[in-house]
């Protein structure tokens, strides 16, 4: 009786560790590390993309500030879903929009402008950050990519592309009392009226 419970007991013992073994190696997995830095080396790697996604924007026709104003005061749900763009759901995304407005201030992290109306705003040249041009541009979508950091990767060498090398060039010639064209994209919420003078990231500044 007590040598056949010692053999149960045995048993039990030999079944548990297979199991465990058996758990713990398909568990692990094991991947090269000269194929883990390829990867990581790839995927850091957006030049190209940014290039592509500015060049597509400064030859697109975006809607004009002040249509997309009258039109979010008629319908705010039709307009948002017609002008704005996000990756994600909500009620907030991001709008392409281009206007044209005249220099009263020139620095080198801002222009002081004044609209049409008369109003007048600033429009940083520094401030360039997040993925308010990412997602303004419809240029990608959710499927393009399966990590958080390639979007936020994309978005950082496309901001950095037009922030550091191009808005430099557009504000090159330009002087106080010209007229110039914006080309931008801003922050909207579809519960909200568009701002006549909201904060535009600009994309690209030319001499009308």
């Amino acid at each position: 009786m007590q040598k056949n419970f010692k053999m149960k007991k045995s048993i039990k013992i030999v079944i548990s560790t297979v199991l465990i073994a058996f758990l713990l190696y398909n568990s692990i997995y094991i991947e090269k590390l000269s194929a883990r830095k390829a990867d990581t080396s790839e995927s850091k790697d957006f030049s190209e993309k940014a290039a592509e996604i500015y060049q597509k924007l400064i030859g697109s026709e975006a809607p004009a500030l002040e249509q997309i104003s009258t039109a979010f005061k008629t319908n705010k749900e039709a307009a948002f879903e017609q002008y704005s763009n996000r990756l994600g759901i909500g009620n907030t995304a991001y709008v392409l929009c281009q206007t044209s407005a005249k220099v009263l201030a020139i620095s080198d992290k801002e222009l002081t402008l004044q609209n049409t109306n008369g109003e007048s705003f600033n429009l940083s040249l520094a401030f360039i950050f997040g993925n308010a041009i990412r997602d303004a541009s419809k240029q990608v979508k959710l499927t393009d990519y399966k990590k958080t950091s390639d979007f936020n990767q994309l978005s950082e060498t496309l901001n950095a592309l037009i922030r550091e090398q191009n808005l430099p060039k557009d504000i090159g010639n330009i002087k106080v009392g010209d007229n110039v064209k914006i080309l931008g994209a801003f922050k909207q919420s579809k519960l909200k009226e568009v701002e006549s003078t909201p904060q535009i990231m600009a994309i690209k500044i030319s001499k009308l």
